[in-house]
Formats: C-alpha cells, structure tokens, sequence
C-alpha cells in the first residue's frame, strides 16, 4: 500500500525535513510526501535534488487556491499563519489529486524508527485518524491547550474526511493564535470538538509507539529488543522531540527541562543521539536548525547549564551531562571551601 504524506516547513527546518524524509524511507516501501515550501530557498534546494517520493507545493499555489488566506496572513504572526495553513495544505492536496485515499500529514520534528503502516489500517472503520498529547500526569494541566497534537494527522478522502478539513478551515481562518482564548488555542484545541461533529468517523490513535514525545515520555520505559526500540513493550514507531534545537555549532540542546522529563539513558542512547546525529549529518548552510535560529556563543563549559546537552564528533553524539555534573560539584565545593 503506498502511503501519502504532507508536511510544510521553511529552509530553518530544512535539515529536520530531511530527516523525516530519511526515515520514513527507511522503513517504508511505497511512499509519496508532498513537501509545502515556505520560502524559495526550500524550493530552490529540492528542485537541485532527485527525490522520486516527493513532491513539491509553493505556499502561492494555496494562496491562489484559498483567498480567504490573504486577510488571515495580514492580522496574525507568521507562527500562527502556519498554524493557520494547517487545514488548508491537505485540503489542497485532496482537490487537486482526487484519486488519493487519504492524506496524513505531519510535524516535520519527526523521526520515524519503525514503519507506521499499521495505523491505516483504522481507515476501514474511520475516516479521521488525530494524535493525543498523552501528557504525562503531572503535566496534565496542559490539556487546556488541548487534548489532541497537531503533529500526525489522518484525512480519509471521502465526504467526512473532507468535511471535517472544511470544519477546520473556517475555524482556523476565524481564529488561531498562539494564545489560550474562549477555549481556543493555536491550531490544535479545534480536534477537541471534531468527535462531537462526526461521533465515531473521528478515532484517536491509541498505538503509544506513535507520538512518543517529551510531554508523555517521562513515566515510560524505553528499552531495545532483538534490534528494535520499545516503549512500555510496544515497538517505538515515531518520536517528536520538539524543542530539541542546535545552540552552537555541534553542541544540541534537547530542551527536556520544560517537560520536566528525566534524561533516561535509554532515551537519550537510543532515540536522541540518533537523532541528533542525523540533524548534524544534514544540517545546511544557513539551516540553523532551531526556531528562530537561537545560538549561543562561548566555551562548552559556559554553555552547559543543566542536563540534556550533547556535542557532535563526526558520527559521534557525546551527552554532555558529565560536564554539567562536574559544573555542579565544583560549585558545592567551592561553597564548603568559602564557609
């Protein structure tokens, strides 16, 4: 079965699309992705590349589609006109190939360790499959920006999957900023009414090995087995390491600390090195990889302000959490000494 994708990102995202885009072919046959480019210069570098499996969509082309979208880009910021485009891209997609099944769309802070074939299988008995936070416990307040995460989504290609893409449109291009307002919030809070408009058409993907990210990791266990990667004994699929970001050149910052997650050595031995790695092997020119592009400048040893950092060698991703312990004793230390 081929698998359609759709993701959108600008050329500071390039080299995390790229990562997505490796993995998915790593472990899946029969693909397309169908990658919205936000700027030229994205463009521009595909256009130089051979990919058989993906296909490109310039934001004009959506524009030119939707011209509702031109007053929405003049009242709200760039983050939330992304936001705002994500109904609108699959959309598109669905209209101008109507011979599609469905189309699923993704962050593209994605990695894929394993093949998510499985999941659309759910598309025999519904017609929207959405992605839950699974917000950990102690997390659980943040339910109020929304039960579901706007980061794997899927569209069956029929009246209700279509419908409910029509749903979202107007409710995004009516209101979506990066705020808490009326029970709304960004993109995402929207999902949690789409039951109540189409009962049992919409499920929620119960697989944790779908999803896995800092929000819902810190009480499960991550192990591998016989060459494989688990979560709580379900074969670890797809992680989202949102807020993981390059602070300098080869040094990465997992940014676990606002999830309040524990940096387990499997998870960082087993997801977020080979993570990092791949960011660092692909990373281009100007892609600086983080939101915003953040960097920091001084020694490794300035840097390093808590736990989750790692430098890249080569292939190589070192976890630097030896030096901020060291950073830590040398305080204490010096303390005792003082008094």
């Amino acid at each position: 079965m081929t698998l359609y994708f759709a993701t959108i990102f600008d050329i500071n995202y390039l080299s995390r699309g790229m990562v997505l885009f490796e993995t998915l072919k790593k472990h899946h046959v029969e693909f397309v992705l169908y990658i919205v480019c936000l700027d030229d210069a994205t463009k521009n570098y595909f256009l130089n590349q051979n990919y058989p499996e993906i296909k490109l969509i310039e934001l004009s082309e959506i524009e030119s589609e939707y011209k509702e979208l031109e007053n929405a880009k003049n009242n709200r910021s760039r983050t939330e006109y992304i936001f705002t485009l994500s109904p609108y891209y699959p959309s598109y997609i669905l209209k101008k190939n109507p011979e599609l099944p469905f189309i699923c769309t993704l962050d593209a802070d994605q990695y894929f360790l394993a093949s998510c074939i499985f999941v659309f299988e759910e598309l025999h008995s519904h017609s929207v499959l959405i992605m839950p936070h699974r917000f950990v416990p102690n997390l659980a307040h943040w339910n109020g920006f929304g039960k579901y995460n706007v980061s794997f989504q899927i569209f069956k290609n029929n009246k209700i999957g279509n419908d409910c893409l029509s749903l979202w449109r107007k409710q995004c291009l009516e209101w979506c900023h990066d705020y808490l307002e009326g029970g709304k919030y960004a993109d995402q809070k929207y999902l949690d009414t789409w039951q109540d408009y189409f009962g049992n058409e919409v499920k929620e993907i119960d697989n944790i090995g779908i999803g896995l990210a800092p929000w819902n990791v810190g009480d499960k266990k991550i192990e591998k087995k016989s060459g494989q990667v688990f979560v709580n004994d379900t074969p670890l699929v797809l992680y989202h390491y949102q807020g993981l970001r390059f602070v300098r050149d080869k040094v990465a910052y997992a940014n676990m600390e606002l999830y309040q997650v524990y940096l387990m050595p499997n998870l960082k031995q087993l997801v977020l090195k080979k993570i990092i790695r791949d960011l660092s092997c692909l990373q281009k020119g100007n892609d600086k990889i983080s939101r915003g592009g953040v960097t920091v400048n001084g020694s490794i040893f300035n840097i390093v302000k808590g736990y989750g950092f790692f430098y890249v060698i080569g292939r190589i991703v070192v976890s630097l959490d030896w030096l901020f312990v060291l950073k830590t004793t040398k305080r204490k230390i010096f303390k005792i000494w003082r008094n």
